[in-house]
């Protein structure tokens, strides 16, 4: 679909999923899990926790099969400058899982309360 844009002109990579989980890529390396939209749910990564262009390599090479389906995770890529994006659903809910599973991973020492953990634990980003 048009609406990937390439790694230079990418500001921010956002992940949602139906179950009310999200990811926030940013080009330094940095990002954010949560859960929800009340905020407080959320942990940070910082500076170079990943490697941008992998992620968004890996995120712009999935299936896409349209805007914003609910049954599905979605994708947006957003264009430095521009005010707002568009989610992409997509139906490959693997690599969407094993995205978060990544994540997690690194969250575990950021995690001081264990607050995401218990989420986790009752509401899976993927079933």
């Amino acid at each position: 679909m048009d609406r990937v844009i390439t790694v230079a002109d990418c500001s921010e990579i956002y992940v949602q999923t139906q179950t009310g989980w999200w990811l926030i890529f940013r080009p330094d390396g940095s990002a954010r899990l949560g859960f929800g939209s009340s905020g407080g749910d959320d942990v940070s990564l910082p500076v170079q926790s990943f490697l941008f262009p992998e992620i968004h390599r890996k995120l712009a090479a999935l299936k896409f099969d349209g805007i914003g389906l609910s049954r599905d995770p979605s994708v947006a890529f957003e264009k430095r400058g521009a005010t707002g994006s568009y989610g992409l659903s997509t139906s490959d809910h693997k690599a969407i899982k094993e995205l978060f599973q990544m994540v997690r991973e690194k969250v575990k020492d950021f995690d001081s309360e264990g607050r995401l953990a218990s989420i986790w634990a009752a509401n899976l980003p993927m079933p």
